[in-house]
């Protein structure tokens, strides 16, 4: 019983970390942060619809659920920020050059990431590309 409490907490918790609910204030630092930039996505999804979407650095992809009428891929590298086996990538790549053609997406979502990246004027400059 005690486990399966555990369990739900670590739930609520790692749901928290990007889609935080009010109450996270109590205990997730990045609250303010973390929950403005969830808003803006969140609003400015209900007015997108059948795109296709290339979120950089996905991790745990969380705000894939916010565009469910859309083509959505996440592409992130490995060993970075959060653990492999927790990401939701559809396609890893280098960190650098983005492994698709010019124009192929409508739309990028790229938040948390750029200070980790090593050639940030490369990568800004692929994500214009795409």
């Amino acid at each position: 019983m005690l486990r399966k409490f555990f369990d739900r907490l670590s739930a609520v918790d790692a749901r928290n970390n990007f889609q935080p609910a009010w109450y996270a204030i109590l205990f997730k630092p990045q609250y303010i942060t973390r929950r403005s930039v969830f808003k803006s996505i969140k609003n400015f999804s209900s007015e997108i619809h059948q795109k296709r979407i290339l979120d950089v650095g996905c991790g745990e992809a969380p705000y894939r659920n916010l565009f469910p009428d859309c083509e959505y891929i996440g592409i992130d590298t490995t060993d970075a920020g959060h653990a492999d086996a927790l990401k939701r990538v559809d396609m890893y790549f280098d960190g650098v050059h983005i492994p698709f053609q010019d124009g192929s997406f409508d739309l990028v979502l790229f938040t948390g990431v750029l200070e980790h990246t090593e050639y940030p004027e490369q990568l800004v400059s692929e994500i214009n590309r795409v």
